[in-house]
């Protein structure tokens, strides 16, 4: 697992089956650090979930990596948002930059709302 020192953010909530808008992120690097090389986003049950329900990646197309030598980067919109139950998920994103290092800056909740069906 990767280095755990993260600032907390709670997303706002998504309905479950329907169209998440996504989440953008820049981070402020000391000056000579190394390129952004990829990213994870990680959803799990727990705060400490070893095994996450849901996983998006830069690698998969799920991320896309805006600026590497600004740390900006962009989890895309996921249409028919179902693959989390409604309820309290915990996630993490993980960054590997061009050295290889991997840590998690930021990490948070996110509300899955039930959907309701009309009548």
């Amino acid at each position: 697992m990767p280095a755990r020192t993260k600032e907390f953010a709670r997303l706002s909530p998504v309905v479950h089956n329907t169209t998440w808008g996504g989440v953008e992120f820049a981070y402020t690097m000391p000056s000579g650090s190394a390129n952004l090389a990829s990213v994870v986003m990680a959803f799990g049950s727990t705060e400490e979930d070893p095994s996450p329900d849901l996983v998006l990646t830069s690698a998969g197309g799920d991320v896309t990596i805006d600026v590497a030598a600004d740390w900006e980067f962009t989890v895309e919109p996921i249409t028919n948002f179902g693959t989390l139950a409604a309820g309290r998920w915990w996630w993490d994103v993980w960054t590997t930059d061009a050295a290889g290092n991997v840590k998690v800056y930021v990490g948070g909740q996110l509300e899955v709302e039930p959907s309701i069906p009309i009548a």
